[in-house]
């Protein structure tokens, strides 16, 4: 017999934050703690990929990872010398997203 258990919004959102982490880990070819914690000093974990999870999980990951390691090198510029004012950009707007072309995401996870 299958049992299914439902996530919660919270255990949703958790998951998608580490989807982005390891995405961008992979794209950058640099362990996911690394880029976890460089994440976390910024505040970009919770500033933004978490708050904003309404707006960029409609959108798909090669998107949202570009989008992220672009802050990334921002802020990397800022502490190494750089002049730029870096501001964390708002969520990106709440359009109305075509249904059908938004990915799915798991709301149960299959207990085997």
């Amino acid at each position: 017999m299958e049992k299914y258990i439902e996530l919660s919004n919270e255990e949703i959102r958790l998951g998608f934050v580490s989807t982005c982490i390891e995405s961008v880990a992979a794209a950058l070819k640099r362990p996911y703690h690394e880029v976890f914690l460089r994440m976390k000093k910024t505040g970009m974990i919770r500033d933004y990929i978490y708050h904003c999870y309404d707006a960029l999980h409609s959108d798909n990951l090669e998107n949202v990872t570009a989008e992220l390691i672009g802050l990334l090198k921002k802020e990397k510029d800022r502490h190494h010398g750089g002049t730029e004012i870096v501001e964390r950009p708002l969520c990106p707007s709440a359009q109305q997203p075509d249904l059908l072309a938004q990915p799915v995401f798991i709301r149960y996870i299959l207990i085997l």
